[in-house]
């Protein structure tokens, strides 16, 4: 364990509870934390805010955000609170721990190369954004890092810092590279749900190619988005590129690459609604029961973990 995890004993606001800080768990903007209560009962995630006032906003903002969801595909808030350490004041918020992960190294480990198993989790994370567009919320950093494993295989959304009310009308969020949408690159994005359904499709291609199907460049001090313009004026050129990377002219079917072109259009009004996607002939193929899911991804995750063994020897 870091030296971190080793001097936080660590208590929570007394209207709370007592946690022991574990490893950590995720390092981006902030760093995030596995903990126990003291009695042992339950493991969380502790995502940390330092008490700035830069910091604090966040916090105050995601709590608010956070607090109010209650979806089987939305990580689950518990607490949020202040942990004091013998060094550190910190805002905390405190949610379900989700102990196989992020999608992250699944995709680039090409652990969803079953389609049924990729149809089942986009379904999920379909369901999942729906609910939080049923209230009012866009995420507006949905990526492969942001979608968590929870302790019965089912997908989960997390991480809520840079989500908005649909209603704003003062764009905030600046997403992810390679995941936002064209309108968040240019600072003009006024659908968020348009937004969220980009990201989507981006986050769709992944799981079956095992990487992106763009990538931002910076070109004199603004970015743009290489291989965009291919995909906008010569769809049937971009794709026979894409299954010629992969070697296999079948590799994207008529119904998938049906359905990616409809996420990602750039004309916000053209682009797929969630209805839209729903509709859509591929979205309603086969899928994996609960248990029939179960057993897939203990055999992915066991392949995993031993790659990640063999990589450290």
């Amino acid at each position: 364990q870091n030296q971190m995890a080793k001097d936080y004993p660590h208590e929570t606001s007394k209207t709370l509870m007592q946690v022991v800080m574990g490893k950590e768990i995720g390092a981006g903007k902030f760093r995030v934390f596995q903990a126990r209560s003291i009695d042992q009962k339950e493991t969380f995630a502790v995502k940390l805010f330092p008490t700035t006032q830069s910091a604090r906003s966040i916090y105050l903002h995601e709590k608010k955000i956070h607090s109010k969801l209650n979806h089987k595909n939305i990580i689950k808030y518990r607490h949020s609170s202040n942990i004091m350490t013998k060094d550190f004041n910190y805002d905390a918020i405190l949610t379900e721990f989700a102990p196989y992960g992020n999608f992250y190294e699944i995709v680039v480990n090409r652990g969803l190369q079953n389609e049924k198993l990729i149809r089942t989790y986009f379904q999920q994370l379909v369901q999942g954004v729906e609910y939080l567009h049923r209230q009012n919320i866009g995420h507006l950093d949905l990526k492969l890092d942001n979608l968590l494993l929870g302790d019965d295989f089912e997908l989960k959304i997390a991480d809520f810092d840079q989500s908005q009310e649909l209603t704003s009308t003062t764009m905030r969020a600046r997403g992810t590279a390679f995941y936002r949408a064209p309108e968040i690159l240019e600072r003009n994005c006024k659908n968020f749900k348009a937004a969220d359904v980009y990201s989507m499709g981006i986050i769709l291609f992944a799981f079956k190619a095992s990487n992106f199907p763009f990538y931002e460049e910076q070109d004199q001090g603004s970015y743009k988005l290489v291989h965009y313009d291919l995909f906008m004026q010569d769809k049937e050129a971009f794709w026979q590129e894409k299954a010629a990377d992969k070697k296999n002219k079948s590799f994207f079917s008529e119904e998938f690459i049906e359905l990616i072109n409809g996420m990602l259009e750039k004309d916000v009004n053209k682009r797929f609604s969630i209805e839209d996607i729903k509709k859509s002939r591929w979205y309603n193929g086969s899928t994996f029961t609960k248990e029939e899911l179960k057993r897939n991804m203990e055999r992915i995750s066991e392949r995993l973990l031993f790659m990640k063994f063999s990589r450290k020897d």
